[in-house]
């Protein structure tokens, strides 16, 4: 994993800046370790998860008023954690140091349930590798799943990876299918999804789909090409998401290698439509010039509108938003975003030096829509677009700086976002204008901000839980 450092200081609210201080130091921290017995949760707050932030939207909005959160469970976490019933279901995918050095041979992935009312552990499982998906709900199970990332050194490769269904009440492992070895799937480092008793996961050239109760394989769907992170978008019974194969990684694909050396390497990219149920791809769209991206893009919904991204002949530059009419998979519309970065002069300079990071990454950010505008992200060139989906058109392209997760929305009309230094930034819906930011010490990558009634819920690579005020959030920023 990175390295992190903080991020050179921009304008910050002093009001805005003491609730971030208030809420890093509250003194009922708690560090998660042990597990305790049942404690007594706010029952009725939080909603089931079926898929990837709570829905097609990837806003992950619970209508309840939640206590304060400050809590430390002792871990990477990676996935978005999932509130139901009262109780935060938490993954990690490892010690954040054992990450950054890259010894994921030591890494342990844990699943925890806390009480939001009291944040006592009411249970905690530890497993011989990476959690990193969100906590998926099914019934009265839990359903994760366990895998390497895909960055891992060969030496410290760890195969023990697969979907495990845990029993929500008492952490018990209900049913497990890697049983010590390889998973039907390969490394299930995606969200699933879950729809009518059946959960979904791509996986090395498959998708297989679970019955979600006993973790019996239904049905496996032979699409011939990894997916990685693209978790399924699931629309009315059809699973979404995309799926890529190149042949090298870290540098343009159809440039030259590391050395220097000319080279045309291909790819193939493309993004499925499952019927879950009945186990049967109903289209599919091959993307030509993409040379990665599609198999890390947690595409969104709205309108009978796809709305995904890839990187245009390129293993890190050019990310490309497409829009896909849902029923046929035909292009709608798409839009370069380089492009549209170089043409109206966004930036003048890499998002990532001006956020004081030390590494990039190739990865396309999930996908958050709202009232038929799109927001995406691609984290190498650190700039956070808004597209009107019915017209394929930018709306407005905001600097954010590297940052693999996606905003979530409040009050309508402002966004959340922390980039992968641990930088929060408030944003004008409408405008992209930012109202306010401010560094809260918490690396951040792929896990959205939850939003309540009264906090956004923030967790971070440092194993960090905090809850912040959202009308704190929103007092502009004045100090010149």
């Amino acid at each position: 994993m990175p390295h992190t450092k903080k991020p050179k200081s921009r304008r910050i609210t002093w009001s805005f800046a003491v609730v971030i201080a208030v809420a890093l130091l509250l003194a009922f921290a708690v560090a998660i370790s042990s597990p305790s017995p049942r404690v007594t949760a706010t029952s009725g707050v939080g909603y089931r998860v079926l898929q990837y932030d709570g829905g097609p939207t990837h806003t992950y909005l619970i209508n309840n008023h939640t206590p304060s959160i400050n809590l430390s469970v002792g871990g990477a976490i990676y996935g978005t954690p999932t509130i139901y019933d009262g109780v935060i279901y938490v993954t990690t995918m490892g010690n954040l140091t054992e990450l950054q050095d890259s010894r994921y041979d030591l890494t342990r992935g844990t699943v925890s349930a806390i009480s939001l009312d009291t944040g006592a552990t009411l249970w905690r499982d530890t497993f011989p590798n990476q959690i990193m998906t969100q906590p998926i709900t099914a019934g009265n199970l839990i359903i994760v799943g366990m895998s390497n990332n895909g960055e891992v050194p060969s030496k410290y490769y760890n195969n023990i990876e697969g979907m495990i269904g845990i029993d929500a009440r008492t952490g018990m492992v209900v049913w497990n299918v890697s049983n010590g070895s390889n998973s039907p799937t390969g490394p299930d480092l995606t969200t699933p999804a879950y729809y009518k008793g059946l959960i979904i996961e791509p996986g090395m050239g498959t998708a297989v789909i679970y019955n979600a109760s006993t973790g019996a394989v239904v049905n496996t769907i032979v699409t011939g090409i990894p997916d990685i992170l693209s978790s399924p978008l699931m629309e009315g019974g059809i699973a979404y998401f995309g799926a890529g194969y190149a042949t090298a990684y870290g540098f343009n694909s159809f440039s030259k290698n590391l050395s220097g050396v000319p080279m045309n390497i291909t790819s193939d990219e493309r993004f499925f439509a499952v019927n879950v149920t009945a186990g049967k791809i109903v289209w599919q769209r091959r993307f030509v010039n993409a040379g990665t991206g599609l198999n890390d893009a947690c595409a969104a919904f709205a309108n009978g509108t796809i709305v995904t991204a890839y990187l245009y002949q390129s293993d890190y530059t050019d990310p490309i938003v497409v829009g896909l009419n849902s029923s046929t998979g035909n292009v709608l519309w798409q839009i370069n975003e380089t492009r549209y970065i170089d043409t109206n002069k966004v930036v003048n300079s890499s998002a990532a030096e001006s956020y004081g990071l030390n590494y990039t990454q190739n990865s396309i950010s999930p996908i958050t829509v709202w009232n038929g505008t799109a927001y995406l992200d691609s984290n190498y060139i650190g700039v956070l677009f808004a597209v009107n989906i019915s017209r394929g058109k930018v709306l407005w392209a905001t600097q954010t700086g590297q940052d693999e997760s996606n905003p979530n929305i409040f009050f309508g009309h402002y966004l959340i976002t922390v980039n992968d230094g641990g930088f929060l930034m408030i944003i004008n819906s409408t405008n992209g204008q930012i109202v306010n930011e401010s560094y809260i010490g918490m690396p951040h990558l792929a896990a959205e901000p939850i939003i309540t009634q009264n906090y956004a819920i923030l967790a971070g690579m440092n194993g960090r839980i905090i809850s912040l005020p959202l009308k704190a959030l929103i007092i502009p920023n004045t100090n010149g």
